[in-house]
């Protein structure tokens, strides 16, 4: 059956041709797209682990540095409280033995004008 130029099966055949000359540019576009998504991925992934872990290497510095300097500070404030407690023990070790040499009210007074400690309490 030949039918005339415009009519339903001359329709089809250009059907048919667009369907075929479309169908490669589809699939090349669509290739294209997942390609560019791939290399999209290919880059942004290890860049944001890299981040990820420099994130990380900073966080345990610093908490490194942090714990150098507890560390630092520690033995620091056990040398001054071994200092602190001679100086009282000194203190009270002086105290005892002045009281057995002097009487109360000499000792008060003694303590009084030699001024420290307890001359602040009073």
């Amino acid at each position: 059956m030949i039918s005339a130029p415009g009519t339903h099966s001359g329709q089809a055949s250009h059907r048919v041709r667009t369907f075929f000359h479309r169908n490669p540019d589809s699939v090349s576009r669509s290739t294209g797209s997942w390609l560019m998504l791939l290399l999209l991925c290919v880059v942004l992934v290890p860049s944001i682990c890299v981040l990820w872990f420099m994130n990380q290497a900073v966080r345990n510095e610093r908490f490194a540095v942090r714990q150098e300097l507890i560390d630092a500070y520690r033995a620091t404030l056990v040398l001054a409280q071994e200092r602190l407690q001679a100086h009282w023990r000194q203190f009270a070790d002086d105290g005892d033995l002045q009281a057995e040499k002097l009487a109360p009210a000499a000792l008060f007074a003694a303590r009084s004008a030699r001024g420290g400690p307890m001359r602040r309490v009073l």
